[in-house]
């Protein structure tokens, strides 16, 4: 089910009625569902290894960084670190 705006404007005489059930059960899945991506694409996230380093990893590492100072956006590929100085 889709996700639909919730109903924001009650007021004291406002009932409850059977489109306002629907429209919070589907919410609810909606929510649920998003929910479960989440936890799968984290775990996923976790147990791959191949984009993870440890302490010792980091500590141990040759690898140099390099960061630039730039005045604009334009030039760098992903994984590229760098500061825009004008700003």
């Amino acid at each position: 089910m889709a996700w639909s705006t919730p109903k924001t404007d009650w007021v004291g005489t406002d009932g409850v009625v059977y489109t306002d059930l629907n429209r919070i059960e589907a919410n609810i899945v909606d929510l649920d569902t998003r929910t479960d991506k989440l936890e799968t694409d984290t775990a996923a996230h976790a147990a791959d290894s191949t984009i993870h380093a440890t302490k010792a990893d980091v500590r141990t590492a040759t690898t140099r960084i390099s960061l630039e100072l730039t005045t604009t956006d334009t030039g760098h590929s992903s994984g590229d670190i760098w500061i825009r100085t004008d700003l």
